[in-house]
């Protein structure tokens, strides 16, 4: 359903999308959403949840919830989205064998 929303509102390369990279959860969600072949209505990033603190940190940031940490995102994203590399599926020959 979501899926579907996003490209009934967003032309292509119109919509970004950003996850912290903590533990598997978000590499799982970003493979997903290229086996949806979602990719190419927007672009996904996925970041060292440092960085998205250290962000937090420069911006004073007190709040701790899961709204506070989805604007903290979203704004990290809008201000680095010109320097961050959007997020490509490794190859299986790259793939970590488990």
């Amino acid at each position: 359903m979501l899926i579907a929303w996003v490209r009934k509102i967003a032309k292509p390369q119109q919509l970004s999308a950003c996850l912290d990279q903590t533990g598997r959860y978000a590499k799982a969600a970003a493979k997903a959403a290229y086996e949806l072949n979602i990719l190419d209505v927007y672009l996904l990033y996925l970041v060292n949840p440092r960085r998205i603190k250290a962000h937090g940190d420069q911006k004073l940031r007190r709040n701790k919830s899961d709204t506070a940490d989805a604007k903290l995102i979203a704004e990290f994203l809008e201000s680095k989205s010109k320097k961050l590399v959007a997020w490509t599926p490794t190859s299986i020959d790259n793939e970590k064998v488990t």
